[in-house]
């Protein structure tokens, strides 16, 4: 069993949603924590450690609890195989703001754990009439080469969900200028099928360097069709690749 951390916010609990009960279906179980708080940053991450704060809703498996932890304490109760790190969404793609509080928030990690310290890469907003292609695609430009950066300064493995997914776009199955499914549910958020999905399969092949090809779940409440299979092997295609 791999055991993994986020110290996160709503983007880890989108990409952890599905990632335990798609992980029964593989080679491979991921017992899953994620430490939650709405849109929180860096820099706020580092705030609560400072004062150890119990600010975190925990989440088990992809499922709320009525639990709220505090970062320290989560650290040391379990002996964890991966702590992933990230940024909040709207602050991705600025290098500035990861300063000082990346480096502050990673060293508290490592001095409390034997776990790999790992990156999951946020993605950029959909297109929307506020947010052309040229604006979205941008904005994935620097949110990707921030995240590369600092994971090759580190030494860390990257989690590449925003690569993924800008991938996803650019295909047929998902363009969504064109009509076809979004991959976000509010312009910001993963949908609660493809979306979530991909992101699921991505953190399922990186931490454990697994095919993903043959690993039949499928999300809840999924309708099954021609159509929605064919963006289901889609998906696998993309994230096999990475």
């Amino acid at each position: 069993m791999i055991k993994v951390l986020s110290i996160g916010n709503s983007f880890s609990e989108d990409a952890q949603y599905y990632l335990h009960d798609l992980s029964m279906h593989g080679e491979e179980e991921i017992y899953c924590v994620n430490l939650f708080i709405g849109g929180c940053s860096l820099e706020t991450h580092c705030m609560n450690i400072r004062e150890n704060k119990k600010a975190y809703r925990y989440e088990l498996n992809g499922k709320h609890t009525d639990r709220t932890r505090a970062i320290e304490e989560v650290l040391m109760e379990e002996e964890w195989d991966y702590v992933t790190l990230q940024q909040a969404s709207w602050l991705s793609g600025k290098e500035e703001t990861y300063i000082p509080y990346f480096d502050e928030l990673y060293n508290f990690v490592r001095a409390r754990t034997k776990a790999t310290i790992i990156m999951h890469e946020t993605w950029a907003y959909e297109i929307s009439e506020n947010n052309p292609k040229e604006k979205r695609d941008e904005s994935y430009n620097r949110i990707s080469a921030t995240y590369k950066k600092f994971a090759s300064e580190y030494n860390m493995k990257l989690i590449p969900v925003g690569d993924v997914l800008q991938t996803l776009r650019g295909t047929d199955e998902f363009d969504y200028a064109a009509g076809q499914p979004s991959l976000n549910r509010d312009g910001a958020h993963l949908g609660m099928d493809y979306g979530r999905y991909a992101a699921a399969l991505t953190w399922y092949k990186v931490l454990t360097g697994n095919s993903v090809k043959d690993i039949g779940f499928l999300p809840y409440e999924f309708k099954i069709t021609n159509d929605s299979l064919a963006k289901i092997k889609k998906i696998k295609e993309v994230v096999e690749a990475i």
